[in-house]
């Protein structure tokens, strides 16, 4: 057996490379953009109006007040997509709705609420004009052309991609989501949709599902997933399938020491090499990783009970689709305090399942490990905030501040 430690420096050496690929705009929701993108027009990219109102020369109106009223012509209309194509002349004004573009000899906009317009609609009455150039929009006030508007790394949101849309951006340069296949194996197995046969010792499958969600919130694309019996021929085919699709696969079950653990010797049988099998960790142990050198893909053998499936998923997997999908590779971990001392005096490191509790005025939560850890409990997990990492012979203090792994 190796160390976590080891096993997470094993997997980093052997990461597949980041590939890229060009997405339509409206396919890019939560990707992450891969190169930097520039701005090839201003914006705005014409003079605009910010209000609805009437568009005039200051030099007719920097004078107006309320003993002094100005009283201009009014020769026309600016629409949004309907310009008004003269020039202004001395003492006149143009209708303008916002958006709209600013005549030309126009340099200040008037609200439509300061103005008084007369019964005929020929002549606006001003009589205060606060300030020269107000609620004009210049060009290249926003960005001018060249500047980079998204960086590389950024996850793309509804704000970045109507943003690119407003530039014309069709397409954008995103890290390819890795590709996913699930293996689960086990002539015990189920669709979680069926009833089992408790009498042929039948289970449900959640373990597929549960990954499924997972991936998805990784940044992977699941390509495949299936269920095959205990049998070496099956087994065998499917993860060559797998691999024919797959940027990553997993199998659940059959990673152990039993007759029936066909993992290690069906991927071996299609060119996977093996990077190391079983961490001296508590649950996981039987975890399996396992890489096609000539394509760099890497196969995971991750246990079969749901609990173990999720700790190793979490410690090891959920950091490599990260960095594929274009993320760091990272955990969402977050720190507190420990409840109560902990000694662990077993032979392998232990991940225990864990409670946060807050209290009003405090920087750090509380962290309160869960009665219940049996990896075969999933309640451990759902009723869990996240988990934190004991090592072999550690014994850590109430109150020590640790991090915690959160699900």
């Amino acid at each position: 057996m190796i160390s976590v430690a080891e096993a997470k420096q094993i997997i980093q050496q052997n990461l597949p490379l980041r590939r890229t690929i060009n997405r339509p705009l409206a396919d890019t929701f939560g990707k992450i953009v891969a190169a930097d993108i520039l701005a090839h027009t201003p914006s705005p990219h014409f003079v605009n109006s910010s209000m609805d109102g009437f568009a005039v020369r200051w030099t007719d109106v920097d004078d107006a007040s309320a003993e002094n009223l100005v009283s201009l012509t009014i020769i026309g209309e600016s629409q949004a997509g309907a310009p008004f194509l003269g020039s202004l002349t001395k003492s006149s004004a143009v209708r303008i709705n916002t958006g709209a573009i600013v005549p030309d000899g126009c340099d200040t906009v008037i609200p439509i609420e300061d103005c008084e317009v007369s019964t005929d609609g020929m002549v606006v009455n001003l009589r205060a004009v606060p300030q020269k150039g107000q609620h004009v929009r210049l060009v290249a006030d926003e960005y001018d052309a060249g500047a980079v508007l998204i960086r590389a790394g950024t996850v793309l949101s509804p704000a970045r991609i109507a943003l690119l849309a407003q530039i014309g951006i069709v397409e954008v340069r995103i890290f390819k989501p890795p590709t996913v296949a699930v293996i689960s194996t086990g002539t015990e197995l189920v669709a979680y949709n069926k009833t089992p046969n408790e009498l042929a010792g039948q289970i449900r499958d959640s373990n597929s599902v549960m990954l499924q969600a997972a991936i998805q919130e990784s940044g992977g694309e699941l390509v495949m997933s299936k269920r095959i019996e205990d049998d070496p021929e099956k087994i065998r085919k499917g993860i060559e399938q797998a691999a024919a699709i797959a940027d990553i696969i997993f199998t659940i079950g059959g990673a152990s020491v039993g007759p029936h653990d066909l993992i290690k010797s069906a991927s071996q049988t299609i060119g996977f090499d093996q990077l190391f099998w079983r961490i001296r960790q508590k649950p996981g142990k039987p975890f399996y990783c396992a890489k096609k050198h000539e394509s760099g893909q890497l196969l995971f053998g991750l246990p079969g009970n749901p609990v173990s499936v999720l700790m190793c998923y979490l410690q090891y997997v959920h950091p490599v689709l990260q960095y594929l999908s274009g993320r760091t590779f990272e955990w969402n971990v977050v720190y507190g305090r420990l409840s109560h001392e902990l000694v662990n005096t077993q032979k392998r490191a232990e991940f225990l399942r864990v409670k946060l509790q807050t209290a009003e005025g405090d920087a750090l939560s509380t962290i309160v490990p869960l009665a219940k850890q049996e990896s075969y409990m999933l309640t451990s997990v759902t009723e869990a905030d996240g988990f934190i990492f004991v090592e072999v012979d550690a014994e850590i203090h109430e109150g020590t501040v640790v991090p915690v792994f959160l699900f």
